[in-house]
């Protein structure tokens, strides 16, 4: 099945001493602070996520300033190719915390570690309230 990937494309302008001209190289988004000249090296992510970056990237002075150009492409993608979803997975973000653990089988594992230490049977019941509430 063929699909759409989006990458992040940036131009970026430099001059060749040589020949006393400003050349134009094009650069492909691969994860934060790193870029690729290859399109198929680039990193492929949802349209949201493209947008997002873009507009994270187009509002950052330090990239900016490195490159004229900053726009997404699209480029249909085989159905092995991971879309990314989330800045985090680029490393552009902190991830999100890990919910809390809950449920009958976070219960079992305190009072598994509980009978382990040795714990009374009130340290026990106080380390079971810990859990279930917080």
């Amino acid at each position: 099945m063929i699909r759409s990937g989006y990458f992040v494309e940036l131009d970026k302008k430099f001059f060749h001493k040589e020949n006393n001209v400003y050349l134009e190289r094009t650069y492909y988004y691969k994860k934060r602070g790193s870029y690729v000249l290859g399109q198929y090296d680039a990193t492929a992510m949802t349209l949201a996520l493209a947008t997002e970056l873009v507009d994270k990237l187009k509002a950052d002075p330090q990239v900016s300033t490195e490159f004229c150009r900053i726009e997404l492409k699209e480029r249909t993608i085989d159905e092995e190719t991971v879309l990314l979803q989330h800045l985090w997975e680029l490393g552009e973000t902190a991830p999100p915390p890990k919910p809390a653990p809950t449920g009958i089988q976070e219960l079992h594992r305190v009072i598994e570690k509980c009978f382990e230490q040795g714990l009374t049977q009130l340290e026990i019941l106080n380390e079971c309230n810990k859990a279930v509430i917080g």
